[in-house]
């Protein structure tokens, strides 16, 4: 947080793409299988108190063996976010809970999309 802070000019604003942590403990789904153009999807969640956690193979004829990709993203909230900012001399000046500006709501909104201004260095 603290290099993104210094590359912002003052006055100047952040935008923050983040899963809404609460939402996505009310909808969490552990597993799931895709197929797409050839290619198999395997996807395996998992969480704990503080990551979300995904691991997805990637099954296909051409592969000799799944190739394996591991996701780990923390579940930061948006208090979290704000002290972290506060921190770097940054205010969050307004949220966002969907790709469509739509109201943040903590329990009902897939997204948190912050906007956050620098105020001080």
């Amino acid at each position: 947080m603290r290099s993104i802070a210094q590359s912002i000019k003052m006055n100047g604003t952040l935008v923050i793409d983040y899963l809404n942590v609460h939402y996505a403990e009310d909808h969490f789904q552990y597993q799931s299988d895709t197929t797409l153009n050839g290619y198999h999807f395997h996807v395996t969640k998992w969480m704990d108190e503080n990551h979300f956690y995904k691991k997805i193979e990637v099954e296909h004829d051409d592969f000799t063996e799944p190739h394996v990709y591991t996701e780990k993203v923390a579940k930061f909230s948006l208090g979290d976010f704000t002290d972290m900012l506060a921190f770097q001399g940054m205010q969050i000046t307004e949220v966002f809970g969907d790709y469509n500006l739509g109201a943040y709501d903590v329990r009902h909104t897939p997204r948190m999309i912050m906007l956050a201004k620098k105020i001080r260095y």
